[in-house]
Order: structure tokens, then C-alpha cells, then sequence
């Protein structure tokens, strides 16, 4: 087992609860990126209700049910000895489906992965997991068909170390 010891001041990092340093049990192996869309394609519940997942939009081809992700925004720390590894990504989830209990249904998924699992990211070293206020879209027809598509949207922030650059 890889030890890294990470410090932290009084700057930021203390603003979000750490104060001083704290030993990490294994060292990241993999981006935030690649650990999320793993973990989504790995979930048994948005593959049992054969969910399409997708980066940002649903593409032409793509199909509904879908579940959507989108990296807004990663905040990178540094400290006086050059950057500390730990990030914090926010990321919006949505799930989307012309049939609402089956977009909630995905919406769950999405909770029972993450809400609050600091063991969700298989790769990375997660240090904090929490959901923001979800809120409720609605996407009319594109035709005469009066399927509207319904979508949930739940906003998260992770917390995490990523891997040291390399090369």
C-alpha cells in the first residue's frame, strides 16, 4: 500500500476542512474523467433500464432512456510547494426519458452511486462526494407525436486527488 502524505495551510483547502495533513491508503491511477464514465457504465441499474450514457447532449444517434454528465467546472490547489493533487470537480448529471418514473428511476442510480460514496470512483482517491439541489426540465415534442421528454437534473461536487502529471 502507497502512503502519500498531503499538506495544507490556512488557505483554501482549510476553508473546506483541512487543516494540517492527512495520509492517503493508495495513490490515484486514473483522471476524474475516465473514473466517472467508468463508474456510469458500470452501474447495474442505468444498464438494466438500458440507459444510454452521454457526455453533455444525447447525440443524433443516441437513444432515451439517457443519462447525461457534464463536467462544469475542476478547481486545482496549490499550496507555497506547487500543486497538491486534490481537486474539486462539479459536475450536472441529468436523466432523461419520455416516461417520468423511469427518468426518476435513473435519477435514484445516480444517488445511490454517489450521494455522499467516497468509494463510487474506482481509480481515483475520493475525499469528499455530495449532491446539490436537483431540479425538474421538460423538453417538448419535435414532432406530432406529443412525447415530451422529461429530465432531472442533479448537480454534484467531488472532491478528489488526482494522478501527478507525468512526461
Amino acid at each position: 500500500m502507497s502512503l502519500v502524505t498531503l499538506g495544507f495551510g490556512t488557505g483554501a483547502l482549510a476553508s473546506l476542512g483541512f487543516n494540517g495533513s492527512f495520509a492517503l491508503s493508495s495513490t490515484p491511477t486514473i483522471t476524474f474523467r475516465q473514473a466517472l464514465t467508468t463508474a456510469l457504465e458500470g452501474n447495474t441499474t442505468i444498464s438494466s433500464l438500458n440507459a444510454g450514457i452521454y457526455p453533455v447532449h444525447v447525440p443524433e444517434d443516441g437513444t432515451l432512456p439517457a443519462v447525461l454528465y457534464k463536467i462544469n467546472q475542476t478547481d486545482r490547489f496549490h499550496d507555497l510547494d506547487g500543486v497538491t493533487g486534490v481537486c474539486v470537480s462539479h459536475v450536472t448529471f441529468a436523466t432523461g426519458s419520455t416516461d417520468f418514473t423511469l427518468a426518476e428511476s435513473l435519477a435514484k442510480a445516480i444517488y445511490n452511486q454517489f450521494d455522499g460514496n467516497t468509494t463510487a470512483l474506482v481509480g481515483i482517491v475520493q475525499l469528499e462526494t455530495k449532491s446539490g439541489d436537483e431540479a425538474d426540465e421538460a423538453e417538448p415534442p419535435i414532432d406530432a407525436s406529443d412525447q415530451w421528454i422529461y429530465w432531472i437534473v442533479i448537480p454534484y461536487t467531488f472532491m478528489y486527488v488526482e494522478p501527478s502529471p507525468t512526461g
